[in-house]
């Protein structure tokens, strides 16, 4: 009969100084990554109640929203958002009114009525220009800072490196007088040069230059009944060219005065987004 082989014990198969509890180490790096997780979540899940009034206070002032005051207990301390802790009245300090609603709805309608008066009024500027035989010296269309009635000064208003209006310059300046007065906007007139610098007794540089041809034509129109709270110069020197210097055609247009018509209504960021 033959003889079975003898099986050897799992105790003849260790070997001396291995380790069977490697599987500890696996265990404890998944326990320590929950127990970060787990703080990452209660972390996430704590509501600071300073920040959220102050970020719902803006949203609120940005849209015209009355504040509506907070009241103990309108945001719950102990439980996450995400379970539902911000009650209906923090949600209305967020959520535009009807009269903010409304508000817009009118600043719409208010800035497309302006546009039409803007676009009729430039209109007949260039009509009546064109008439008085200034056709080739006026410029008016609507921009989005509002009218820009461009008005080139050599030849017409001014002499050159001189800021005295020129005696063909005041049937002009009378028939835009005229029609400024139809309308109750800010008037900005806004000198400009070319880059050929000036160096004079009366103008130290092309600012000095741009700033008193602009500051000239709005006494011209303070004279003509237009409320002095109405009016304001600006001179930009060279620093705002519509053509280039190099060539003696550029600089020629760059030597201009703008008589801008400001909105009263204009389309800010949002207002823009919203206007269909």
């Amino acid at each position: 009969m033959a003889r079975q082989p003898k099986l050897d014990s799992p105790k003849r198969n260790r070997r001396p100084g291995a380790s069977h509890e490697r599987w500890l180490l696996s265990y404890s790096d998944m326990i320590t990554l929950l127990l970060a997780l787990f703080v990452v979540m209660f972390a996430a899940s704590s509501v600071n109640n300073a920040k959220l009034r102050v970020i719902a206070e803006s949203v609120a002032t940005a849209l015209g929203v009355p504040r509506v005051e907070d009241k103990p207990g309108d945001v719950d301390d102990a439980q996450s958002p995400a379970a539902g802790t911000l009650k209906s009245k923090q949600y209305a300090v967020l959520t535009p009114s009807a009269e903010a609603a409304k508000k817009l709805r009118g600043l719409l309608a208010a800035h497309r009525r302006e546009e039409r008066e803007l676009a009729r009024l430039a209109r007949r500027i260039r009509a009546r220009a064109q008439k008085a035989g200034f056709g080739s010296s006026v410029r008016a269309r609507v921009e989005e800072r509002g009218l820009a009635v461009r008005l080139v000064s050599d030849r017409v208003l001014f002499d050159l490196g001189k800021a005295d209006l020129r005696p063909e310059a005041i049937p002009l300046l009378r028939l835009i007088a005229q029609e400024l007065r139809r309308v109750p906007n800010h008037i900005r007139v806004e000198g400009h040069t070319d880059t050929v610098p000036i160096n004079t007794p009366m103008f130290a540089s092309n600012w000095e230059l741009s700033a008193v041809r602009a500051t000239t034509v709005v006494r011209y129109l303070d004279r003509q009944r237009i409320a002095s709270r109405r009016l304001s110069a600006a001179g930009y020197g060279h620093r705002r060219p519509i053509a280039s210097n190099a060539t003696a055609r550029g600089r020629r247009r760059n030597r201009r005065v703008e008589v801008v018509v400001l909105r009263r209504y204009p389309l800010s960021g949002d207002l823009a987004a919203a206007q269909p």
